[in-house]
């Protein structure tokens, strides 16, 4: 399955825009309004043996993993250190 949304970010592209462009590849896709709705959904339809890839822009990586760890009750990994 192909579900499409957009981050949190104000620039964020519209996600019915990014089906269409991916239903013109001839790929059907449907939409989520966030990030952690569009993976609680493929989580509910997905098994052990499955993968959910996350793409997109910085901003989706990030919303995917405060997502994840909402989701899962799994703590964030800590913070980057500090650029020496």
């Amino acid at each position: 399955d192909i579900i499409v949304t957009r981050s949190g970010h104000a620039r964020a592209a519209d996600e019915a825009r990014l089906q269409q462009a991916v239903e013109a590849l001839g790929k059907p896709a449907r939409t989520a309004l966030s990030v952690k709705e569009a993976l609680q959904d493929l989580l509910a339809q997905s098994s052990l043996a499955d993968m959910i890839l996350a793409t997109g822009s910085l901003f989706i990586a990030a919303d995917t993993r405060r997502a994840w760890a909402e989701i899962t009750g799994a703590p964030l990994p800590p913070a980057d250190p500090p650029w020496s």
